[in-house]
C-alpha cells in the first residue's frame, strides 16, 4: 500500500472543507484515480492541512501526484481556499511487526 501525503496552507477553511467533502468523499472520483482510502489532518495552529490518499500501487499514486502538480490543480486549490505551495510525499507504510 502506497500513501500520498499532500500538504498546503488554507486561507478559507470553510470553503476548503465544502470542496473537500464533495471531492474526497466521491467514490467515483476515488475509483477513477485508484484511491482506496483518504484521511485529512488539520494543523493545530490552523495554518493548513495534510491530505493522505492510499493507493494499491506506486503507479496509481504517481499518476495522481502528477495530476495534482499540474497548473490546473494548483489554480483549483487557490480557488477553493487553499494556499500554495502544495508539497507531496510518497511513502510505503512500515509495520512495527515487520521490524
Amino acid at each position: 500500500m502506497i500513501t500520498l501525503f499532500g500538504q498546503h496552507g488554507v486561507a478559507n477553511v470553510e470553503a476548503w472543507k465544502r470542496t473537500a467533502k464533495e471531492n474526497i468523499n466521491n467514490p467515483d472520483r476515488n475509483a477513477q484515480w485508484g484511491i482506496v482510502e483518504s484521511s485529512i489532518y488539520f494543523m493545530v495552529d490552523g495554518s493548513g492541512v495534510i491530505v493522505a490518499h492510499k493507493f494499491n500501487n506506486l503507479e496509481a499514486a504517481q499518476k495522481y501526484k502528477k495530476m495534482m502538480e499540474s497548473a490546473e490543480s494548483k489554480a483549483m486549490l487557490e480557488k477553493i481556499g487553499g494556499k500554495l505551495p502544495f508539497t507531496f510525499s510518497l511513502a510505503e507504510e512500515l509495520l512495527l511487526a515487520d521490524l
